[in-house]
């Protein structure tokens, strides 16, 4: 660090066309030489923005945020001043949802945060009915569907993984899940540059499950004893891929898993997983943080839980190799990266590992007296810049 100019130099091995959205990322900050290395819960360390920390109340698990008299904004674009005067965030109602949104529609709070999976749908329908101005939904960047392990049978074949695919039917599938839900054929959000909408395997359902079945047939592996991993609290989710899978000759069985122990579970190739539950959320917009680490060769990492980010063990050098050119030329070029960034999702998709189901929205609740809603895919909702009558 230059402290006459108070500037901070980094020094990269390599171009890299991210590194200011890395910059960006909530869980990554330029700290001072000498920062200690632990949580700085109650005594944070001091900092730039609007609001500092007034006081923290493990009792009522509240942390009180007030305007920072020594804020200065230098710039709207890299960290705007606030309007509220102070800021209360609360844990206090823990997972129970429901009672978060209700509180914020009748105005005992002004935002209601989810995390997690989303209320049910009967839940955002009535409350779409109720308060419609108070409900938002934003879209995440995110992805989910279900893996299909390359290496063990079945989808160790890729017409049983195409057949899947054909067979599977999106848009019936997010009506049952309900608004907070989008159907998706591909792997990149739509959010992200090189998404495309359009879907590869058709609209899926009744009349392409002879085509599908076809695949299946074809591939010798009709009859077999298909298990469907699946975290515990969205059990009900996978019935459905279970009946594609029945419909196409498989026999299907759901099996619910902990969500504390699912992911170890699954990323542990020694379990040989054949199908099961994933999503993945980019840490900044970019497809070199969504396609590398889910289809890579090198993100497939042997008998390591939680270093494993490739569950279905996909590797082809083709596909890396143009993972690795849309990569070189995202610092140069970016309208060129996209275009090979799409191709590269191309080749991906046309083996068919993943089964893209929907993209997902966050949603939260306002009060009747907040304006100027805005939502960061990154950081959610800025809570720096409502408006509160």
């Amino acid at each position: 660090m230059d402290r006459t100019a108070g500037t901070i130099t980094f020094h990269l091995t390599e171009p890299d066309a991210d590194f200011l959205a890395k910059l960006a990322m909530p869980f990554a900050v330029a700290v001072p030489r000498g920062a200690p290395a632990r949580k700085q819960a109650t005594r944070p360390l001091p900092a730039t923005g609007p609001y500092r920390i007034a006081g923290l109340n493990r009792k009522s698990k509240t942390i009180r945020l007030v305007r920072n008299s020594a804020f200065r904004e230098w710039s709207a674009d890299a960290q705007p001043d606030g309007y509220p005067d102070s800021i209360t965030l609360s844990w206090r109602l823990g997972y129970d949802i429901s009672a978060a949104l209700r509180a914020a529609e009748r105005g005992a709070v002004d935002v209601a945060f989810t995390y997690g999976p989303p209320p049910s749908k009967e839940t955002l329908d009535a409350l779409a009915v109720r308060a419609p101005g108070q409900l938002r939904l934003s879209p995440t960047l995110g992805t989910e569907g279900y893996f299909l392990n390359t290496r063990v049978a079945p989808f160790d074949d890729t017409r049983a993984r195409r057949a899947v695919n054909i067979a599977f039917d999106r848009e019936t599938f997010v009506r049952t899940l309900g608004r907070a839900f989008a159907p998706t054929c591909h792997i990149l959000p739509p959010n992200l540059p090189g998404y495309r909408p359009t879907c590869p395997y058709g609209p899926g359902g009744a009349e392409h499950l002879d085509a599908a079945r076809r695949l299946v047939r074809s591939s010798g592996t009709r009859g077999a004893v298909v298990t469907v991993a699946v975290p515990r609290p969205i059990a009900h989710q996978a019935q459905y891929i279970a009946s594609v899978l029945d419909s196409l000759g498989y026999r299907a069985r759901v099996r619910p898993i902990s969500p504390d122990a699912y992911f170890t579970e699954i990323s542990d190739s020694r379990t040989q997983t054949q199908a099961g539950y994933s999503g993945w959320i980019a840490s900044y917009p970019s497809a070199a943080d969504f396609l590398p680490p889910l289809f890579s060769c090198a993100a497939f990492v042997p008998a390591s839980p939680g270093a494993n980010t490739n569950l279905s063990g996909f590797c082809d050098p083709s596909v890396d190799a143009k993972m690795s050119a849309a990569t070189d030329a995202q610092a140069q070029d970016p309208a060129a990266a996209t275009t090979l960034w799409q191709q590269a999702e191309r080749a991906i998709l046309a083996q068919a590992p993943f089964v893209p189901a929907y993209n997902r929205s966050d949603v939260n609740v306002v009060s009747k007296r907040v304006g100027n809603f805005q939502y960061n895919p990154q950081w959610g909702v800025l809570l720096s810049q409502l408006w509160v009558r």
